[in-house]
């Protein structure tokens, strides 16, 4: 899915159609708060229920 077309994809979404799975997947290894913000905002937007996220930590 594609919430917003930028020259540079710095943040990506991926889901599938029911909502219950969905992908965020960064650049960088911590993208900042305003980041993870605003894509879960527009996320909720689309029809995602936001507390069915659950952040992983990757290890550097």
């Amino acid at each position: 899915m594609a919430l917003r077309r930028a020259s540079i994809l710095l943040v990506v979404a991926a889901g599938e159609p029911s909502g219950r799975y969905l992908w965020l997947m960064s650049r960088t290894a911590n993208p900042s708060d305003a980041v993870k913000a605003t894509i879960m905002t527009r996320t909720a937007a689309i029809g995602y229920d936001l507390a069915l996220v659950r952040e992983t930590r990757h290890l550097p």
